[in-house]
């Protein structure tokens, strides 16, 4: 597996260099560029780099002698062979345990904070009609109320709900968050409000509350958009200053009222779980 990883390395290499000679569009030439880039940084496993490696040889062997060429159509192609590869890959990579879910895998920035907390029990992924898990996570899917309380509870051993009774899990994790006093429950009226999207300001003060992390008397307001009269300022301040989250640093931003996706949130809730 190493040798055919150091040889495809190597065909990578010559066939970034025949992309470079070809007298072809520079926004197409591109294309190949930032896939052969996109390719470099993927782990593979088993044969699929020898397939791969073959692959490319091929296609470097025919743009050599003339019988492609950098045309949309054949990146096109090209493209489609790869990602037939990428997926079969991906797939033997979650079926062995490498990586947590099919759409999860080691180039995401994300990846190793979902796959802690995965192992951590605070994330399970999607599952069918008929309760078979899918084998993804939908990294880029906005978090809901329900889905935040599912996981902050669990993550913090606040709860123990048997998932597997025919009772309504959901109004669990509701009444559990109305138990214990959290403020995301003053806002929830119905199963609607169970499934609007969350507000980053929000989910920082549910994790804040849900943890017992007291907030900081005194600080200082980085952000623009999070004066502290601002309802979440206390929280998000404190979660700030305790290293929790980060905001966007550079712009001086926290956009308290936007939502927060799947993948952001593993990175705060593995960091409040390892503090708290």
């Amino acid at each position: 597996e190493i040798n055919s990883l150091g040889k495809l390395r190597k065909t990578m290499d010559e066939f970034k260099n025949t992309i470079s000679q070809e007298n072809s569009d520079i926004d197409l030439k591109k294309l190949y560029f930032d896939l052969v880039y996109e390719i470099q940084n993927y782990i593979f496993i088993d044969n699929y780099a020898n397939d791969l490696d073959n692959l490319i040889n091929s296609w470097n062997e025919d743009l050599i002698n003339n019988k492609k060429n950098l045309s949309q159509s054949d990146f096109d192609n090209f493209k489609s062979q790869i990602d037939k590869i990428y997926f079969e890959t991906t797939n033997r990579k979650y079926n062995v345990g490498l990586i947590p879910f099919k759409d999860v895998d080691d180039p995401e920035w994300f990846f190793s904070y979902v796959y802690d907390i995965k192992n951590l029990q605070c994330v399970s992924g999607f599952e069918d009609e008929n309760g078979q898990a899918l084998g993804v996570y939908k990294p880029e899917s906005y978090l809901t109320i329900a889905e935040s309380l599912k996981i902050l509870l669990e993550c913090t051993n606040k709860t123990q709900i048997d998932e597997n009774q025919e009772n309504n899990i959901v109004k669990e994790y509701y009444l559990m968050a109305k138990e214990l006093n959290l403020s995301i429950v003053d806002t929830i009226d119905s199963q609607e409000d169970l499934d609007r999207q969350i507000k980053r300001g929000e989910f920082v003060l549910e994790m804040i509350e849900v943890a017992g992390i007291p907030f900081l008397q005194e600080y200082d307001a980085v952000f623009s958009d999070v004066p502290k009269n601002n309802v979440y300022a206390d929280a998000i301040y404190t979660s700030y200053y305790l290293g929790i989250v980060s905001g966007d640093s550079d712009k001086n931003l926290f956009r308290p009222n936007d939502p927060l996706n799947r993948a952001e949130i593993s990175k705060i809730v593995l960091a409040v779980n390892s503090k708290y």
